[in-house]
């Protein structure tokens, strides 16, 4: 088959095209665009699955404030090469500080937008969430090492996936069900909670499996690096198991099957990954965004079959 041949026209066409792609591919694999839809599917699940009225700025809150915060840690905390799992990022993020300034600027311009439609008790829980998460690593934390002082708490491997888990849960479970006028349905609200952590528990143990050579050659020590690959894989599968049946529990407890479905998908979805990578043992990171789209699953089987 003789080669294709392009105009001039046609060729510089391609070019663009394929410069906008690339564009593209490298903003979702290195910006913290993930965080941004992970939180508002999240907040979108919990107004679902509560039967709460839903609400677009807080919706909106959400997702800015994660936006804002993972944007900010990244880009104030970056490794030397030498101790990053993609150097790539590193360098995507280094050549893009004007746009990551202005995508900072934006979502902190829509939080405080958004904070007077708060409560007093819903904006001195967004307060502490935040200074909780800077905590977690911009604030520098006493006897850290010179070349590490900025790390704060992330130096306690036991306690690093328990504050995650703490603020996704606090961000975008708790605060839609305390900034509802309805009253608390407290039964619900926990065993959500308990989905939720198991959610958050298992990506955050894949992503410290990512990170595990890049870790050790920095000189953390995270809790995946303490159990090692075996224990670690294990550990997520039946957090997994747990989650799947948690999820039945709450489609028969309250009669609602697509909410089991619901959140039966995100937990199948991190399985799914926990195998692969158990199999493969390493995987770009491509793939890592996509461990991260698996807390948007629920949303989408929400919105198709609810």
């Amino acid at each position: 088959m003789p080669p294709l041949k392009l105009s001039p026209l046609q060729a510089r066409r391609v070019r663009v095209w394929s410069g906008l792609g690339y564009g593209l591919l490298g903003f979702f694999l290195y910006s913290e665009f993930s965080v941004l839809l992970c939180a508002v599917a999240l907040s979108y699940t919990t107004f679902a699955l509560a039967h709460l009225p839903p609400s677009v700025p807080l919706v909106a809150l959400v997702g800015a404030a994660a936006f804002w915060f993972y944007t900010l840690e990244r880009n104030l905390t970056l490794p030397p090469p030498e101790h990053c799992f993609s150097p790539q990022k590193r360098t995507w993020l280094l050549e893009h500080r004007p746009l990551n300034g202005f995508l900072l600027v934006l979502s902190f311009g829509i939080l405080l937008a958004f904070l007077p439609q708060l409560s007093t008790l819903g904006l001195g829980s967004l307060v502490g969430l935040g200074l909780l998460a800077a905590s977690y690593s911009l604030l520098r934390f006493p006897r850290a090492e010179a070349h590490l002082s900025w790390q704060g708490l992330k130096r306690f491997p036991w306690l690093k996936p328990i504050l995650i888990a703490g603020v996704w849960i606090a961000l975008t479970l708790l605060l839609p069900f305390f900034e509802s006028p309805l009253e608390i349905d407290w039964v619900r609200l926990g065993w959500l909670a308990l989905v939720w952590a198991g959610w958050v528990f298992g990506n955050s143990f894949l992503f410290d499996l990512r990170d595990l050579k890049s870790d050790r050659q920095a000189g953390l020590q995270t809790l995946a690096g303490w159990l090692g690959n075996q224990k670690t894989h294990r550990w997520v599968l039946a957090l997994g198991l747990g989650n799947l049946g948690l999820a039945a529990g709450y489609g028969f407890w309250f009669q609602e099957t697509w909410a089991a479905m619901a959140l039966g998908s995100a937990t199948l979805g991190v399985l799914a990954a926990n195998r692969y990578l158990e199999l493969q043992g390493e995987a770009p990171l491509g793939f890592y965004l996509l461990v991260d789209l698996t807390l948007v699953l629920p949303s989408i089987c929400l919105s198709l079959f609810s």
